[in-house]
């Protein structure tokens, strides 16, 4: 049941990003430029969560590596948004 709902999670996450990302070429691509990419998505486990990170149990995603929010983190999310500032207003 557990690599049921895994693959499910999986499929329903490359979609989303399919779906975010489908249409014209962001603007501001240069002949030669590859796009950046408009959204992502970060499954995984208490790492990815940032269990216990803020000194108490539970999940602390603010701190996480991968979408965290919190300000000077440089997470993944935050350095794409940087790169892309619209993938924030096109997938939310």
């Amino acid at each position: 049941m557990r690599l049921v709902v895994s693959v499910f999670a999986a499929v329903l996450a490359v979609t989303t990003a399919v779906a975010c990302t489908g249409g014209s070429p962001p603007e501001g691509v240069a002949g030669g430029e590859q796009p950046r990419p408009s959204s992502m998505a970060a499954l995984g486990d208490s790492i990815t969560r940032a269990f216990a990170a803020c000194g108490r149990g539970g999940d602390c995603v603010e701190t996480s590596w991968a979408t965290g929010t919190i300000k000077d983190l440089d997470s993944h999310a935050q350095r794409l948004t940087i790169a892309n500032r619209a993938m924030l207003e096109t997938c939310g």
